[in-house]
């Protein structure tokens, strides 16, 4: 990997949105841009923001797109967004969602979403004595959930990936988690410019590591369904 992404460096100093001494991008050539979604990372940033506020997904991307193209600076082309997101199969919620996913969301123009069953969850660790407990002390009921696995690992991969592949150029991450700062560190050491996009309701070392940040809140108005 690090022989080609190293020809992808030289390929992007040579002249597609390089920085210039302000830090702002200079307008040489159009940029790809590629939005990365966690789906219930960036659901639950917005409603800790706004807990009533509806999307409308297909405006967000042209939001994102266009706010993109203002910090670097230039043209910027819609190269699509990839979205990961979890549902409990045993629920009826959880079957909503899933159909949602499917039928409504993967169906916009350039959204691919990647869909992960939650893993069952049986019992909580206690953070003092780190002992997983079974039941509820109080009244005995069993403690049971679901919790989200391979959406972190997935969403990394693909964003690697696209790197690799040469298919973007700068890049809309739509979650706050840590788990993305060594990719994006990596990535932005080698040209590619990550910018954030949220509410600002959760987390900050992400947003703060991005090259940009995009405060969704200011613009809300024109991406709500």
């Amino acid at each position: 990997m690090g022989v080609k992404i190293r020809e992808v460096q030289k390929r992007r100093a040579s002249g597609c949105c390089t920085a210039g001494n302000s830090g702002r991008a200079g307008a040489l050539q159009d940029a790809r841009v590629k939005v990365f979604m966690d789906y219930w990372n960036f659901v639950l940033d917005m409603r800790d923001w706004n807990h009533g506020f509806i999307v409308d997904y297909e405006k967000l991307a042209r939001v994102l797109v266009r706010e993109a193209g203002v910090l670097l600076g230039c043209e910027c082309s819609f190269e699509g967004v990839r979205v990961y997101a979890s549902f409990d199969p045993n629920t009826e919620h959880g079957r909503k969602d899933k159909q949602f996913f499917e039928d409504e969301l993967d169906g916009l123009a350039g959204y691919v979403v990647e869909i992960v069953e939650r893993a069952p969850r049986h019992g909580f660790k206690c953070s003092a004595c780190h002992r997983t407990i079974m039941e509820c002390p109080k009244c005995g009921g069993k403690l049971e959930g679901t919790v989200e696995k391979g959406v972190d690992t997935g969403l990394v991969t693909e964003i690697m990936q696209g790197a690799w592949d040469d298919t973007y150029d700068a890049a809309v991450l739509l979650t706050s988690d840590r788990d993305f700062l060594p990719a994006v560190d990596y990535l932005q050491g080698r040209g590619i410019k990550f910018i954030h996009a949220g509410f600002g309701q959760s987390g900050f070392h992400l947003p703060r590591r991005c090259w940009a940040h995009i405060a969704l809140q200011a613009f809300a108005d024109e991406f709500k369904a």
